[in-house]
Order: structure tokens, then C-alpha cells, then sequence
């Protein structure tokens, strides 16, 4: 596995850095840096295994993207608390005023982060988390866990068993509840979310779900998950709840004999009425009409 550093000095000297105590655990290595970086400096990091960066310290110094054209600067944007890269994924660093760094940083064999994540995620949702980039803002858990982190690979008393623990618990933390103070940098869901966000829907066996109840899955207010949700997806979460309840309707009206009053009753409709004017809306026709329509031989369905 190749190791390399946060922070160290670039061609021009602009950037400085303490040296790094460097952790070796079974599948991992764990790295801590106490070091200054001076105004100007820029890091370009790519590793073949996944790797978790924690800034123990403010991180606002720092600007970041992955974008592969670089540092442009309506390209970056600021360094988060935590940041979860999966293997191959580059990172290019830019430090706008120079300041004092701490920072933990974790690279693993996937197989081995896999088998930190598969008791909470199960094995496949803990597979499709690594292939993610995940972003975690002012996490009080993974401050805490990565302090200890810290001290125990400073301490005389390095026990491995008990780092392993730490580590696992601040990636499960990071992948499992991103952006836990509920704000994501771009303004947007991140792929942790919309993923927890599909389970949540595809594990609900009724149509009764809430704009509430996808805003409190993934601990977030109702307003800037709805923000969000628009920026992500192109549409309201309300109209998005609404046209697949409206597209699972036309499943039941074009494959059973079910009644309309049957299938609004089905799709928690208050009535007749209230799913024929939510259907006109989506569809653009009636219930009856899209049925009729759809009995034609010439109809695409």
C-alpha cells in the first residue's frame, strides 16, 4: 500500500510540515500531521486505496476539488471537516492563507474498510459506500473519535486492537450520517444521501411517505432538504412523492381491471376527485381517458 502526505513541501518551498507519525495496522495505515502551511501551497493527491481525511483543526484555509482540470478557483470549494475518497479518486488542495494544520488521515484495502462497514450497511450498500465521495461538516462524533485517534498514536501505549475500533467507528460515522449538521457544501445531496434516501423508499411498502419523513431519514431540516432535494434532482420532493405514486397508478390502471376508486384508494388519495386532479396534472388527462387510451391498438402505453 502506498502512503504518501497530507501536507508537504511543493517545488516552490510554500508549504511546510512537521514530520508525520505513521500508524501500520492490519489492512491499514493511520497518519497524523501537526504542521503550518503557508499561503500559496498546493497538494495533488491520488491513492489507489480509499482513503478518509480528518482536519482536527479549522480547515477553512483550505480550498479543494476533484474536478481533473484543477484549481481553478469557480472549481473549488472549501475543505469540510472530514472528506471520504474512494480509491482512484484525485484531490487537488490549494491553502488561501496560511495556518496551523492537524490532520488524520486514513488509507485502507477496501476489502478491509468493507468489513468495517458491512455490520451497520450490509455487504452490498457497504460496496456501493466506497465507490462514494462523502463529505461530513462540524461532526461532533468524528471530532471526538479522531482526538483519540490522535492521542493514541502519540501515546506510549499504541495498542492496535483499540485504534482499529476508533478507525472503524469514524468511517462508519462519515459514511453512514454525512454532513450530520445537515448542509452540504454544494447545496446538494450527496451520493450517501440519495443513496439512503432510495433505501428508504424502496424498503416502504405504502405510498404514505412524507416530505417530513425523507427530511428526518437523513437528518435534515424540511426546508434545506427540500432546497437540496431541487438542487439534486431537478424537482420538488412533493411533486417527486407525487409522480411516483401517479406512476404506479398508471401500472394498476393499465395491467388490472381495478377500479379508479380502487386505485386512488390504493395510492392514499383522500378520494375519486383528489386522484383524478393529481393525475390530470402529472399525465395530463384523466384517469379514464389515459385508460381508454391505452386499450387502443396503436397505444405505446
Amino acid at each position: 500500500m502506498t502512503y504518501s502526505p497530507v501536507i508537504t513541501a511543493n517545488k516552490d518551498g510554500l508549504v511546510a510540515s512537521s514530520s508525520p507519525t505513521i500508524r501500520a495496522l492490519d489492512g491499514i495505515q493511520v497518519g497524523f500531521w501537526d504542521g503550518f502551511g503557508h499561503r500559496g501551497g498546493s497538494k495533488y493527491l491520488l491513492s489507489q486505496d480509499p482513503r478518509l481525511l480528518v482536519f482536527l483543526r479549522d480547515s477553512s484555509s483550505v480550498q479543494i476539488t476533484t474536478d481533473e482540470r484543477g484549481l481553478a478557483p469557480l472549481r473549488t470549494k472549501p475543505m469540510p471537516q472530514a472528506i471520504f475518497l474512494p480509491a482512484g479518486v484525485p484531490l487537488w488542495s490549494k491553502i488561501t492563507h496560511g495556518s496551523q494544520f492537524q490532520i488524520l488521515q486514513v488509507i485502507g484495502h477496501s476489502d478491509k474498510l468493507h468489513r468495517f462497514l458491512r455490520p451497520t450497511l450490509g455487504s452490498s450498500a457497504a460496496l456501493s459506500a466506497l465507490n462514494e465521495i462523502v463529505e461530513v461538516q462540524d461532526s461532533k462524533s468524528v471530532s471526538l473519535l479522531s482526538h483519540l485517534v490522535k492521542d493514541e498514536l502519540l501515546g506510549s501505549n499504541r495498542r492496535d486492537a483499540y485504534v482499529e475500533n476508533l478507525v472503524g467507528s469514524i468511517l462508519a460515522d462519515v459514511v453512514e450520517n454525512p454532513n450530520t449538521e445537515g448542509k452540504d457544501l454544494s447545496g446538494r445531496l450527496t451520493m450517501a444521501q440519495t443513496r439512503k434516501l432510495r433505501s428508504l423508499i424502496d424498503a416502504s411498502s405504502s405510498y404514505r411517505l412524507k416530505v417530513g419523513d425523507l427530511a428526518k431519514h437523513l437528518g435534515l431540516s424540511e426546508d434545506w432538504f427540500s432546497s437540496c432535494f431541487k438542487s439534486t434532482f431537478g424537482t420538488t420532493p412533493a411533486r417527486w412523492l407525487l409522480e411516483r405514486r401517479i406512476i404506479e397508478a398508471r401500472r394498476l390502471l393499465n395491467r388490472t381491471t381495478l377500479s379508479i376508486a380502487d386505485v386512488a384508494q390504493l395510492m392514499d388519495f383522500s378520494d375519486q376527485a383528489h386522484f383524478s386532479r393529481a393525475f390530470r396534472r402529472i399525465v395530463g388527462k384523466s384517469p379514464n381517458e389515459w385508460r381508454r387510451d391505452q386499450s387502443r391498438p396503436d397505444s405505446e402505453g
